[in-house]
C-alpha cells in the first residue's frame, strides 16, 4: 500500500488523472509498476474509454476509503474462520497481480465450507466487462447445486 500517501496527496490538490495513475501502478499488475507516471496519464486516454474515466475518476475517493480499510483489516484473514456458511470464491485468473492469488488461497484454507472458482480467461474487470453471463452460470449453478 505504498502508493496511498502520494494517492491521498493528488486526491486532495484535485489532481485526479494523477491520483488514478498513482493507484493504477501501485495496485495493477507487476508489468505496469515501473511505466512513469506522466506516461501512463498519456495513455489512459488511448486504454479507457472518456465515460469509463469520468466514471473511474468519480470513484477515487472511494476507492481510497475502500483500500484504507483493506490496510487496517490486513492479515486479519484467520477471523473468517468463524464463518459457518457456504462460501464461493471466485477470481479472473487473468488478473496478473500476486494478491490476487493469495487472497484466494488463503481464504480458502480459513473457510472451511468454501468452493473456489477461477474464470481463466478474465481478469479484474471479467466480471461486468468481459463474461457476465459466464459468472452468473456459476453463481447459478453453485446455488442450485444438492
Amino acid at each position: 500500500m505504498g502508493w496511498m500517501p502520494g494517492y491521498e496527496k493528488k486526491l486532495a490538490e484535485k489532481k485526479y488523472a494523477s491520483d488514478f495513475v498513482e493507484f493504477l501502478i501501485g495496485m495493477g499488475p507487476k508489468r505496469i509498476h515501473k511505466i512513469p507516471h506522466w506516461y501512463m496519464k498519456l495513455l489512459l486516454p488511448l486504454i479507457m474509454s472518456s465515460h469509463e474515466r469520468k466514471q473511474m475518476l468519480g470513484l477515487l475517493p472511494e476507492n481510497l476509503r475502500e483500500h484504507q480499510e483493506v490496510t487496517r483489516l490486513d492479515s486479519s484473514y484467520e477471523n473468517y474462520r468463524e464463518i459457518t456458511a457456504d462460501v464461493l470464491l471466485m477470481y479472473g485468473g487473468k488478473s496478473n497481480t500476486t494478491w490476487v492469488n493469495m487472497a484466494m488461497e488463503r481464504l480458502a484454507t480459513v473457510l472451511l465450507r468454501s468452493e473456489t472458482k477461477e474464470f481463466p480467461k478474465l481478469d479484474h474487470f471479467g466480471i461486468d466487462k468481459k463474461a457476465p453471463r459466464e459468472v452468473a452460470k456459476a453463481v447459478s449453478a453453485y446455488f442450485l447445486k444438492d
